[in-house]
């Protein structure tokens, strides 16, 4: 049931509703309203009908069309045959118009401000190692810029980027790290801890004879945000050699450990030296006494000399 209906005297921009009346069903199933303020109930007789003339007020109450069901809405809404009742809206003082409902201000809110246009930095997530795989990827697309220009929409492209070469390589999303990322096309530089070479580069190959496209959703289902018309593409894909000498142990303490054992070389070379040149002097002394020995026992002339014996 709607009413079209305001009481004489006053204004409403609510229409189509079932302000200024009441409504109940009797026992046989016939619905009827009463104006507010009133107590004369006036009853449907022709489904979808229309009643006027009602005393008091302007316009016209139309009825259900189906009385049976607009019955039963009464009955489980536990509301005792009565529907609703809505006070008229009192009419404003003289000389001041129409009374209209204010505006409520919208909350003040202080946008992040935007990375530098064609680029983000956002940090890459803290995990517990260093990534053991490098790389560069590239993804067509002509509205990147529109992303990368919103730091919100920059940090959700980012994620979307991890979630899907996780899913690509059969790892968790803290695996993948995001290091940069700039337009021309979307180039992305990334890190993955434990992944071989190898099995990257094979993933990768795989998502662009497969078309490019299929293998990042979350990146595709972001981009259409934009209304871009294409449809984003992976054209190339490289990987950097593999961090083999550290394994899972951070760069700072891998550094340390270098130079310990470069240290440690050195002083090794150095006592090898040392104890070379000691070796050498020791022989070249102990060879010189030796032949003085030698010497000073043989008969005058054993060795080819001159002289004769007495």
């Amino acid at each position: 049931m709607t009413s079209g209906v305001i009481q004489n005297g006053y204004e409403s921009t609510n229409v189509g509703t079932t302000r200024c009346l009441r409504s109940r069903c009797t026992s046989a199933g016939v619905v009827e309203f009463t104006m507010s303020g009133s107590t004369t109930w006036k009853s449907c007789t022709t489904p979808g009908g229309t009643i006027g003339n009602l005393p008091g007020y302007a316009g016209t109450v139309t009825c259900p069309t189906d009385a049976a069901n607009f019955c039963a809405g009464l009955t489980a809404s536990g509301s005792s045959g009565i529907v609703t009742e809505t006070s008229p809206t009192p009419p404003p003082p003289p000389g001041l118009g129409t009374p209209t409902a204010p505006t409520p201000r919208p909350p003040v809110q202080t946008p992040a401000p935007p990375p530098p246009a064609g680029q983000s930095s956002t940090p890459a997530p803290t995990t517990a190692a260093s990534a053991t795989v490098t790389g560069t990827v590239i993804i067509t697309g002509n509205n990147f810029g529109t992303l990368l220009q919103n730091a919100e929409l920059t940090v959700r492209l980012e994620n979307a980027f991890r979630t899907d070469v996780a899913n690509l390589l059969g790892t968790v999303v803290a695996n993948v790290l995001v290091t940069r990322m700039s337009l021309g096309s979307l180039v992305v530089a990334y890190g993955v801890v434990d992944r071989v070479k190898s099995e990257v580069d094979t993933a990768f190959s795989g998502a662009i004879s497969n078309g490019g496209a299929a293998w990042m959703p979350e990146v595709r289902a972001l981009y259409t945000t934009t209304g871009a018309s294409d449809s984003p593409t992976l054209t190339s894909a490289e990987t950097a050699a593999e961090s083999s000498q550290c394994g899972e142990i951070d760069t700072e303490t891998c550094a340390i450990i270098l130079v310990g054992v470069g240290v440690v070389l050195i002083i090794l070379l150095i006592l090898c030296c040392y104890c070379c040149c000691c070796r050498k002097k020791e022989e070249a002394a102990t060879g010189g006494a030796h032949l003085y020995h030698q010497q000073a026992h043989e008969p005058y002339g054993a060795t080819g000399g001159h002289g004769r014996r007495r």
